[in-house]
């Protein structure tokens, strides 16, 4: 699929920016190192995701197509098959739906984090959380 291809298949702007932070969050709970999907309220005039590294692919069209589709079964094999791990599916869901962080979520996914630990993450991602970002839950 060549870029061009990609973009008229891709949802309407309001579900690709939920994607988008989705896959963020998932990224900074899994692995705490220096993220592969990146996003953030404060690029430019709108919203932004920035996926990394671009080996092999030059044009990113094989890096944007899990915002196509039904991103939980995407991410549930990409960790399967990057990290080599199992992901709770019901988590990976809760993240998607936008439903606020809490411990329990996060720690299914990680249990060496907890939603104060992504504070910072959240704030720039601009993912919800229960009574806000100065109101992070803990379980």
């Amino acid at each position: 699929m060549t870029v061009y291809e990609l973009c008229t298949k891709l949802p309407a702007i309001d579900v690709l920016r939920s994607r988008c932070q989705a896959l963020a969050v998932l990224e900074r709970i899994i692995d705490r190192g220096e993220p592969s999907y990146v996003y953030t309220t404060t690029w430019g005039d709108g919203e932004a995701l920035r996926r990394g590294p671009y080996d092999g692919d030059p044009d990113g069209t094989a890096m944007l197509e899990i915002l196509l589709d039904d991103i939980v079964e995407q991410d549930l094999e990409f960790a399967d098959d990057y990290y080599e791990m199992e992901t709770n599916r019901a988590s990976v869901e809760d993240i998607v739906r936008h439903r606020p962080l809490t411990d329990a979520v996060v720690q299914a996914l990680n249990p060496g984090i907890t939603v104060a630990d992504l504070r910072d993450d959240l704030a720039v991602i601009g993912y919800p959380t229960l009574g806000g970002m100065s109101g992070l839950h803990r379980s």
